[in-house]
């Protein structure tokens, strides 16, 4: 019979989380000499970090915000007016200005919460998208063309917001695009 202890897991669940996930076998790493080594998912969500420098991160997630305020004025006001989304839909670019000034000043905390906020908006287009594609349709085209690119523009917002809060996580790039400590201890050496 197998007891479990507070915050021990048995089972499937053990297996697939600790080894297969995390690579953490049972008693992997008894001796404190060794490092353990980088968890499997933490890998896989780093990589994309290196495809662009953190000002590049912060370019996208600009270009992304700037683009949804831009599709959520023009989209009940050009893409479909009289549709089923009438004008004071407009109101959903409203929430979108609050991390516009953090944004522009490249601000680590900003890109941490204005990510959180682009997933109604993500859940938004994917309804409009859905509306078009399940009869009975309750959606146009121009809507399921509009909640499109409203997903693009959130998609991009969320990558530039997170990568760009993943890669400043050590600290401030200085001019070469190393986190400032490192500098300073060039210099002693």
């Amino acid at each position: 019979m197998v007891s479990i202890l507070p915050g021990q897991f048995s089972g499937p669940i053990y297996y697939f989380f600790n080894i297969f996930l995390f690579r953490n076998a049972p008693n992997a790493h008894a001796d404190k000499t060794s490092r353990p080594k980088e968890p499997v998912m933490r890998q896989l969500l780093a990589r994309p970090a290196t495809l662009l420098t953190p000002s590049g991160w912060n370019l996208l997630a600009l270009a992304g915000l700037l683009g949804l305020l831009a599709n959520s004025l023009a989209w009940p006001l050009w893409y479909s007016p009289g549709g089923p989304y009438p004008e004071w839909m407009m109101l959903k670019a409203v929430p979108l200005l609050l991390p516009l000034r953090g944004l522009l000043h490249a601000r680590r905390r900003t890109h941490q919460w204005a990510s959180f906020l682009t997933l109604p908006y993500i859940a938004g287009s994917i309804g409009a998208v859905y509306g078009f594609l399940v009869p009975p349709q309750f959606t146009s085209g121009i809507d399921a063309l509009g909640g499109g690119i409203q997903l693009v523009f959130a998609a991009a917002m969320l990558a530039g917001c997170t990568y760009y809060a993943y890669t400043m996580a050590g600290g401030e790039p200085a001019a070469g695009g190393e986190p400032a400590g490192e500098e300073e201890e060039d210099r002693e050496a």
